[in-house]
């Protein structure tokens, strides 16, 4: 039996975003259980809620793997980077419920929310960069990343809390557009 390079990216590929997706619902777990101390801060929760249809979106896009049929080890290098990137911003982001830290998801969120917001700038850039990659050039959905990366950047420098929740507000806006669009395959 012959395995292609590209089932094993796409192996490699899913099991990083499986790891993102177990540790997005075991957090979103935790908040809807009445038992928990945690209290919940509305911006992080959507924030968490967005990573998890990132995550699921990324999966749906997996079958683009299998547009190259011979892959570089820095293709693949880079290709399993995106993944990563957006792992290490969901550590950030879920509080570590053994670390004894604070249950107040506000401050939490603020704590991290410099390197959070540089981790989903940069997740950005990987995304339009995997269009070179996956030799489809620039596209609109690449202007798409364009926009978030920069509403990203805004949220790493900003701690006023209505920014958060007006700029994440937008980035949902931005992101589901982009899922209809990509949807409709004009992208």
């Amino acid at each position: 039996m012959e395995i292609s390079q590209s089932i094993l990216v796409a192996i490699m590929f899913v099991m990083i975003l499986s790891i993102g997706i177990a540790s997005i619902l075991m957090a979103l777990a935790a908040i809807i259980d009445k038992h928990s101390k945690c209290k919940t801060y509305g911006v992080h929760t959507s924030w968490m809620i967005l990573l998890l249809l990132a995550y699921f979106n990324l999966f749906w896009q997996t079958t683009d793997l299998f547009s190259i049929e011979d892959w570089l080890f820095q293709d693949f290098l880079y290709v399993i980077a995106g993944p990563i990137i957006i792992l290490f911003a969901t550590n950030l982001l879920v509080p570590d419920p053994s670390s004894g830290g604070s249950s107040d998801m506000q401050a939490h969120y603020f704590g991290i929310s410099r390197q959070f917001f540089c981790l989903v700038a940069l997740s950005q850039v990987w995304s339009a960069g995997t269009d070179l990659v996956l030799k489809r050039g620039f596209t609109a959905g690449s202007g798409f990343n364009v926009i978030i990366m920069g509403l990203a950047l805004m949220l790493a420098i900003s701690r006023v809390p209505k920014t958060h929740a007006l700029v994440s507000g937008v980035i949902w806006l931005v992101f589901l557009v982009s899922i209809v669009v990509r949807g409709l395959g004009t992208v």
